[in-house]
């Protein structure tokens, strides 16, 4: 964002507005527009923006080239955890950017390695599963809640036999 870019854009709608433009005297108008662009470089450059404005936003913008990169990263990264997901649970592509449910999905995924996402498409893959990969891209939100369930340690209580033989070790060793 550019402040004399802005105060020249402005200028004009100032003075011409029939409100302000017999009110304010040139240096009254200079004044104004300095304060609006001031809370304007605060308001946005200052701050990241937010995550579903794309690149082009922050070119629109002005933002400086380290944030341009930061932000194409994101949008990389993005693409890269949407594509591990769609191959892992054998989707086609899928409107990540145009769903707020698979938008949430895709922000819940973003720490996800693949090697888990992998595991997750496994788990929901497996035989007799009642949420298997079409009711998962039905139901993206139930991916976020089944999504320990698929990493759970399977501890299974041990058999009676195992029960009675370590009755008897510990009896005979007494």
């Amino acid at each position: 964002m550019n402040p004399e870019k802005l105060k020249q854009r402005f200028t004009p709608i100032l003075k011409n507005n029939a409100l302000f433009g017999s009110l304010l005297t040139n240096a009254d108008v200079n004044k104004l527009l300095d304060d609006i662009i001031d809370e304007l470089v605060k308001a946005v450059l200052h701050r990241d923006p937010p995550p579903e404005f794309g690149i082009d936003w922050g070119i629109a913008a002005d933002l400086s080239n380290e944030k341009l990169a930061e932000m194409g990263a994101r949008e990389q990264k993005e693409r890269d955890v949407a594509a591990n997901y769609e191959a892992a649970m054998g989707y086609n592509p899928l409107p990540w950017w145009n769903d707020k449910a698979l938008a949430r999905l895709l922000r819940f995924l973003l720490d996800k390695t693949p090697e888990e996402i992998k595991t997750f498409a496994a788990w929901s893959k497996r035989d007799y599963s009642t949420f298997d990969p079409s009711k998962a891209r039905q139901y993206p939100d139930r991916v976020i809640e089944f999504w320990p369930l698929a990493f759970a340690r399977r501890e299974t209580a041990p058999s009676v036999y195992d029960q009675l033989l370590e009755k008897i070790n510990n009896g005979n060793s007494a």
